[in-house]
């Protein structure tokens, strides 16, 4: 029954017992008293059940409700937020690992209910797309069948596309659509989240909660006073949640963990999806800081994964991926190896974190896997797991191993690789990596069947240039033996060729590429599509901040690869295989920093990538989109072939060590 009901009726009799035996006594009752033998009889002390909340606040900036006053925004009382300890988080991934994500909702929430990044959760962008691993729901169930669960979403494709195959693990789901025509969203799922909190005979030990609004007038203007009053109405319905939690809390012998978390920030003109700082970064909060470890309030130290120092000191805080484990660990269900979790919980010991994995393949039947990871002063050994087994235990001063991986005891083919590191003491965290080992391919016999060669040595042929600013395009030295490349910027101008890819069921397109500098926006390395829509006619090799991804279309329906990591100021190696007929794709590509890296792709039903455009470098098919986003490029060796390249053949070609022309 809801809170302080309780019937009169009952009230009545109780009371009316109470006063019946205060008048028990007569002349010698104190006598009686006396001589009363007491029992040495103790009370039972119940251990409080605990359960859990988490409330997810989208488009919630740290510097808005953290303790330290910005001087750059006018930030509002936040009574409730206060109440919280928070700590600075990120999202959005490792930068230049494959880990790295854009800081979208889709894959933030993914991540923060599986405990993992895209590379293992598979969400891309806010595509609906179920996760590919499980989520806490079904963790928790696993570990408990008993144990009831809720979801509250007022963004509703949390529930209908990220977490629909979990549905079976959920018992309680309220989405933001359901709601009565004409009431807000936030409004309504506060209200629903309260009443079934005030519900005594609620069951619910792990409830997920989602508000939304905030991250609405974060995109209507950004830093903003739009933003700053959703901010205060966002704070008051947090109060009404925890005076619902704290009231159970008194009255039913509960004791709840309640974590508040963002999926990303605003830019200061509002949206998100990049890579800025502001972006990027997260908040976590939690009511019981007594119970959490060191890591709540001390970062690690700085991840050099980038040139900016900024960005490696906020990778140094907890992801928003710790959530999932802490909430494990505090339901009392410590995280494993088997859970390929890829943060620390921030409850009992901390241990080994900030696990790091990267591959370097000189050859195409081995590589290297270099793991690194920190650690606390308690740990004194080191346990090693590839995909859930052990495979080394090493002192705790070492904060480094190379596992070495061969085509005769890991066999042939592409396959993901899961590591983890788990100390003597603490929770094990995880990393995952992708390699491809294979039999040593004939390179001249494979570039004997090439359809088109373009070297780019000082010449552009069969392209032709397209300028408004010079008559000639520039040439820069090439990755080899000094031979030149063309540079491609388009305020200078793009290279364009007619091709007529109708019929082209099969198709790949092997060429060195380097991006110079920073750009803006996503623009267009290869293509023949406009790019205003992924379901234009035609196809793409798009870069977009540090990362790269193909794309395909027909008109009707597209094909996407993930983002892969991308390096900067450095010649990459670009394999673009297309197979319509057997409906894949892939975009492989090979450079020093990241080895050799592969994205495939469903084509699903795209049934052509033929389009009324040329064939352009350095532009789309259009010849428009790179327009100002400031694109520096460099591109060498543009081989065509009329099949579909194998990921043997992609690797064979990436180990190269002269243009293609040559061989």
């Amino acid at each position: 029954m809801p809170f302080g009901k309780f019937p009169s009726k009952q009230l009545a009799i109780a009371t009316a017992a109470l006063v019946a035996l205060s008048g028990c006594n007569d002349s010698n009752s104190n006598e009686d008293k006396n001589n009363i033998t007491k029992p040495d009889i103790e009370t039972p002390v119940t251990e409080p059940t605990r359960k859990a909340l988490v409330i997810g606040i989208d488009g919630l900036m740290y510097d808005y409700i953290d303790a330290v006053d910005n001087p750059e925004i006018d930030e509002p009382e936040t009574p409730n937020f206060a109440r919280f300890t928070l700590t600075k988080s990120f999202t959005g991934g490792l930068l230049n690992t494959d880990s790295y994500q854009v800081s979208s909702s889709g894959p933030s929430w993914s991540s923060i209910l599986t405990g993992t990044w895209q590379d293992s959760h598979g969400v891309q962008s806010n595509n609906d797309m179920p996760v590919a691993n499980e989520s806490i729901f079904t963790k928790l169930k696993l570990r408990d069948p008993a144990i009831k669960t809720g979801s509250f979403v007022s963004w509703t494709p949390i529930n209908s596309g990220h977490m629909i195959k979990e549905m079976s693990s959920i018992d309680r789901r309220i989405d933001g659509t359901s709601r009565p025509s004409g009431e807000s969203v936030d409004p309504f799922i506060t209200s629903q989240l309260v009443k079934e909190l005030e519900q005594e005979d609620s069951n619910l030990g792990f409830i997920f909660t989602h508000l939304d609004e905030l991250d609405g007038s974060g995109h209507y203007c950004g830093w903003c006073e739009r933003y700053e009053m959703t901010l205060s109405e966002t704070d008051e319905r947090l109060g009404d949640i925890m005076a619902a939690v704290e009231h159970r809390e008194r009255t039913l012998n509960e004791d709840w963990l309640v974590m508040i978390v963002s999926d990303h920030g605003h830019r200061p003109a509002g949206g998100h999806g990049g890579n800025s700082l502001a972006e990027r970064t997260s908040v976590i909060g939690v009511n019981k800081p007594e119970v959490f470890n060191q890591f709540l309030t001390t970062p690690a130290k700085a991840l050099e994964l980038s040139d900016d120092e900024e960005q490696n000191k906020l990778m140094a805080y907890p992801a928003i991926t710790s959530v999932m484990p802490t909430v494990m660990t505090y339901l009392g269900h410590t995280p494993t190896v088997d859970d390929q979790l890829v943060s620390p919980s921030l409850i009992g010991d901390l241990g080994t974190y900030k696990l790091l994995t990267s591959v370097k393949q000189t050859e195409q039947s081995s590589a290297t896997v270099n793991l690194s990871w920190q650690a606390t002063s308690d740990v004194n050994r080191v346990f090693i797991y590839r995909n859930g087994e052990q495979i080394a235990e090493v002192d705790a001063r070492e904060t480094n191993y190379t596992d070495t991986l061969t085509l005769e005891n890991f066999g042939e083919g592409s396959n993901t690789v899961v590591y983890a590191v788990k100390g003597n003491v603490g929770s094990p965290v995880s990393s995952s990596v992708r390699v491809s080992l294979t039999a040593p391919v004939d390179i001249a016999a494979l570039l004997a069947e090439r359809e088109g060669l373009s070297s780019f040595n000082a010449t552009i042929e069969p392209f032709g240039w397209m300028s408004n600013a010079s008559a000639t395009p520039s040439y820069v030295n090439g990755p080899f033996n000094k031979a030149k490349a063309v540079n491609l910027q388009r305020s200078q101008g793009y290279l364009s060729q007619t091709m007529d890819l109708s019929g082209k069921d099969q198709i790949s397109f092997v060429f060195r590429f380097r991006i110079n500098g920073t750009h803006s926006g996503d623009p267009s390395v290869m293509s023949n599509k406009n790019w205003g829509s992924g379901f234009y006619k035609g196809f793409i090799v798009a870069a977009k901040n540090n990362s790269i991804k193909l794309n395909l279309g027909d008109g009707s329906h597209r094909a996407d690869t993930a983002y892969m990591p991308l390096a900067k100021d450095q010649w990459v190696l670009a394999v673009v295989s297309i197979d319509l007929t057997n409906g894949k794709a892939a975009l492989y590509t090979h450079d020093e920093s990241f080895g050799f890296q592969a994205a495939l792709t469903d084509t699903g039903d795209v049934s052509s990538i033929a389009s009324p455009n040329p064939l352009n470098l350095g532009e789309d098919g259009t010849g428009n989109y790179n327009l100002g986003k400031g694109l520096n490029l460099d591109v060498a060796d543009l081989v065509i072939f009329n099949r579909a390249l194998t990921v043997n053949e992609a690797m064979g070609l990436a180990n190269t060590t002269a243009r293609l022309g040559d061989l």
